[in-house]
């Protein structure tokens, strides 16, 4: 099954089993496996999806900047290379 064809069948799996709240992750979710691997509190999973994603997304904005603005103190850091712009493959 495509991605595309699990987002057509959202809403008629939501009619299905009920509102997200009851069934926590809809299918084009737990076809990705992202969302359900987030959740670590399965009795709060809307406050622990919440802040799986903002540390997710935070650490990857500072991660870019670094790379960006201050690549050397970032590859001294972590100890590994960062690609640099010429590095990247065409299209990025």
């Amino acid at each position: 099954m495509s991605a595309t064809s699990s987002l057509l069948d959202i809403v008629k799996n939501v009619r299905t089993v009920g509102p997200a709240w009851s069934y926590w992750h809809f299918a084009i979710e737990r076809l990705i496996g992202t969302l359900p691997e987030l959740i670590g509190s399965h009795s709060e999973p809307y406050a622990s999806l919440v802040n799986a994603i903002t540390h997710k997304y935070q650490a990857q904005l500072v991660k870019s900047y670094a790379e960006t603005y201050a690549p050397q103190e970032w590859e001294d850091a972590t100890r590994k290379p960062v690609k640099r712009a010429r590095d990247m493959p065409v299209g990025a």
